[in-house]
């Protein structure tokens, strides 16, 4: 069984820092976006039919294996994930700060300025094996690993929840994290409450359970900027 890191600070909701490129979910507020499926280049599951109308890597959901439930004091949201995908954050073959992002949203065909619930992974965090595969990772804690949930506001900052203080509460369990594995996947289930990350806060938290399950094929290298 891989060592399991007990992570001890939690990522603090700076509004003062810059958000980075096509953030996902970032604690500063303002536009949040993600890269499609369509430039990572995630090859679809071998063993599901292809759909040549979707992005490569782009699973239609039609089961529960990809869900999200999102209340707020006890009422519904609304949200209901139709298409579910894995990406990576373009970032330099050299660099130690690429993302592993796994989307469930409510476009069809894995569109990214859906509302949508966004998982990212640090590279580094992969890559040690630090991630800890069927034992569950304390959202308050998880300083390498985000849980975001993000409903897109054309006229304003985009209302985003996540794991961005030690209010937040639950935890995200992986059954799978097969990064760089010829059919390889990522599976994992959360159930927490995450609190308001955006700029202008306020807003009261959010419950959400659910569970994601993606093809997962290709590795951090195969995908990087050689530039």
């Amino acid at each position: 069984m891989r060592p399991v890191l007990v992570l001890l600070a939690a990522a603090a909701c700076d509004s003062s820092t810059p958000a980075p490129p096509a953030p996902v979910g970032g604690t500063g507020g303002g536009r949040v976006g993600v890269p499609g499926p369509a430039d990572s280049g995630t090859a679809a599951d071998a063993s599901s039919p292809v759909d040549a109308s979707l992005p490569p890597g782009c699973v239609t959901i039609g089961d529960d294996t990809n869900r999200a439930a999102v209340s707020q004091g006890g009422v519904d949201r609304g949200f209901t994930a139709r298409s579910a995908f894995a990406t990576y954050r373009a970032a330099p073959c050299d660099s130690s700060e690429r993302e592993l992002l796994l989307v469930l949203s409510e476009a069809e065909g894995c569109g990214t300025q859906a509302r949508r619930v966004v998982l990212t992974i640090d590279e580094a965090e992969v890559g040690a094996g630090l991630i800890p595969i069927g034992a569950p990772l304390q959202l308050a804690f998880a300083t390498a690993l985000t849980l975001r949930y993000i409903e897109p506001d054309v006229s304003a900052t985009d209302g985003v929840w996540g794991n961005c203080t030690e209010a937040a509460d639950g935890s995200l369990t992986f059954e799978r994290l097969d990064v760089g594995v010829p059919g390889g996947r990522a599976a994992a289930f959360f159930d927490g409450t995450l609190v308001d990350c955006s700029e202008a806060g306020g807003e009261a938290p959010v419950q959400i359970r659910g569970a994601i399950d993606v093809p997962l094929e290709l590795s951090f290298e195969e995908v990087c900027d050689p530039s």
